[in-house]
């Protein structure tokens, strides 16, 4: 009650007997609602640039950014409360907030958004109190408010995923860096209707096979990064690879079905596919440079059958997939 007594004995001594809603926020270094709505709105266009300078026009006016962020929390409260609440002027407090503008721009946001904003919010103001470069952070952290986006709900993703397997397609493999990713995957598998109509040349079929085969087995784009078409003609598809490792993994009976399933359905029509070993990556069988080319066509079945390999060749083998030098 002291502390308010001071405050007020501050605007009457900058204001008179007149005291209006800017006096105040000008004696005492806060924003109003207005400029804060202005703020909320830039979160809204996720427009960085109108944020920044928004936060150079009050730090010029001499405003306090402890109060700012402490403020701004506050509003993200209020929209969290509106969003909520079916009463919620009884949570708010109508003489300093318009319900109107709350309520329009709690329609742009989610949930998670709001409760993330406000904890990012929480631990700014906190960062602020103890650190020298107080602006850098609250500029750092009012960026980070524009680049909020709702998560992500597991049992969804799980869901769809199931969907997917219900439907006899290959199952979806979660990782740290693909769990965010499974609704847009999800999404393209759906988008994808290939007709024979669409089936304009060798180009942009393979394209749109490497899409389709990629959405089903999402590991076989690293397999396709190593391989070259040979040739694509209207019964055959020839594929090189560089390593042998890579071969080997894409070889199996699976795996040639599922390139076979995939030009059946982009261009309509049954093909044979033949996986050969470029001559980059080809096995060579003495230390002469001649003896290391290798055929460039060398049908599927060959690589089938088992061979024997000396020490040597085994050595070979590995500095051609992974380089170095041999240390006796």
């Amino acid at each position: 009650m002291r502390d308010a007594q001071s405050l007020l004995d501050q605007v009457i001594a900058y204001c008179g007997n007149k005291i209006e809603n800017d006096s105040v926020e000008e004696v005492l270094g806060v924003v109003g609602s207005t400029t804060l709505e202005k703020l909320v709105e830039h979160l809204i266009k996720k427009d960085s640039i109108k944020l920044i300078e928004s936060v150079q026009s009050i730090i010029t006016d001499g405003k306090d950014l402890n109060f700012l962020c402490r403020d701004l929390a506050e509003y993200l409260r209020n929209l969290m409360m509106v969003k909520l609440s079916n009463k919620p002027e009884v949570l708010l407090d109508i003489q300093v907030c318009n319900l109107q503008v709350l309520q329009d721009q709690s329609k742009a946001f989610h949930v998670d958004e709001l409760q993330q904003m406000f904890s990012v919010l929480s631990r700014t103001e906190t960062e602020m109190k103890r650190s020298s470069m107080a602006q850098m952070i609250f500029e750092m952290s009012i960026l980070r408010l524009a680049d909020v986006r709702p998560f992500h709900r597991i049992d969804d993703m799980i869901k769809a995923i199931n969907a997917l397997e219900e439907k006899g397609q290959q199952p979806v493999v979660l990782s740290t860096t693909s769990i965010n990713s499974v609704q847009d995957e999800l999404k393209k598998k759906e988008s994808f209707e290939f007709s024979s109509d669409r089936c304009l040349d060798s180009s942009s079929n393979w394209q749109q096979i490497k899409q389709e085969i990629c959405v089903r087995k999402p590991v076989f784009k690293l397999y396709l990064e190593q391989c070259q078409v040979l040739a694509f003609s209207e019964s055959s598809l020839d594929l090189s690879f560089i390593d042998g490792i890579t071969l080997d993994q894409v070889k199996s009976q699976e795996n040639i079905q599922l390139l076979k399933d995939a030009v059946k359905l982009v261009c309509d029509r049954e093909i044979n596919v033949t996986l050969v070993l470029s001559e980059k990556g080809s096995i060579p069988h003495t230390n002469s440079s001649s003896s290391r080319l290798a055929s460039k066509e060398t049908n599927i079945n060959s690589f089938n059958q088992s061979q024997d390999k000396s020490e040597t060749e085994i050595i070979q083998d590995a500095l051609d997939v992974f380089g170095g030098v041999v240390i006796k």
